[in-house]
């Protein structure tokens, strides 16, 4: 077996992680779906390894479910996982807003405008993983003075598992891209004024009523039967990479 160059290997299991949670924000891989590790590495045009190891990080991200047969699954919807979700955002980030909104720069207000136009040209669901990037950091700049490394990991993984749920919920709703970009960039207009009491009430309006329309929304989709069908993922980006990690 070759020897793997560690530079090369990590940025696959980068891509192949992208390209899998990509999927999933985006619905090509549904909520319960079994899959076999053999398929994607087929899919992907790549050997096992990289394709564990993404399936490692995306389990301990709560979006995949390993099992012991050499196959894994979406992880279902739960709508008592959308409830801890927004109970838990409630709890750290409106107070860590209001922490942080005395020391915004205005390079920083620029960037959170900069965000909410991204989001709002990439979209939703179709584009998966890009408009979800934009939405997360977004968020992410909104605490960033005062979210030290420990509340940013947690929240970072509230993101990732709230992201699919927000990517199906407005993906299939006409008005949504609208509705995403005027009530985020109403929570960019108050940061604007560096006003601690001011974001945090904006933030945790916000974020109940995301919970509200997440809890309305989801429940249908609870009960929906998903074909099972072969892998297929929005973009297999296969490279030449592929071959360094080859078994």
């Amino acid at each position: 077996m070759a020897r793997l160059n560690p530079q090369v290997a990590t940025s696959l299991v980068e891509r192949v992680t992208d390209e899998i949670k990509s999927s999933i924000l985006a619905g090509s891989l549904h909520p319960g779906q079994q899959f076999s590790i053999a398929e994607l590495c087929e899919e992907l045009g790549v050997s096992h390894i990289p394709v564990r190891e993404a399936l490692r990080q995306l389990e301990a991200d709560g979006l995949v479910i390993l099992r012991q047969n050499k196959s894994a699954i979406v992880a279902p919807l739960s709508l008592a996982e959308v409830k801890e979700i927004y109970r838990l955002r409630l709890l750290l980030e409106p107070a860590l807003a209001a922490q942080s909104a005395p020391s915004y720069t205005d390079q920083q207000l620029e960037e959170m405008g900069r965000l909410v136009e991204e989001m709002h040209a990439t979209g939703r669901g179709s584009r998966g993983l890009v408009g979800a990037e934009s939405h997360s950091k977004l968020h992410r700049a909104l605490l960033a003075p005062a979210a030290g490394p420990v509340s940013t990991t947690l929240l970072r993984r509230l993101w990732d598992v709230g992201e699919r749920y927000i990517s199906l919920v407005y993906d299939v709703r006409p008005v949504a891209a609208h509705e995403l970009y005027t009530k985020h960039l109403a929570l960019v207009e108050v940061a604007q004024e560096r006003s601690a009491p001011k974001i945090r009430k904006a933030l945790k309006v916000h974020l109940s009523d995301s919970r509200d329309h997440m809890t309305e929304y989801v429940t249908p989709l609870l009960s929906a039967d998903h074909e099972v069908s072969p892998v297929k993922l929005m973009s297999a980006r296969r490279t030449d990479d592929a071959e360094a990690v080859a078994v």
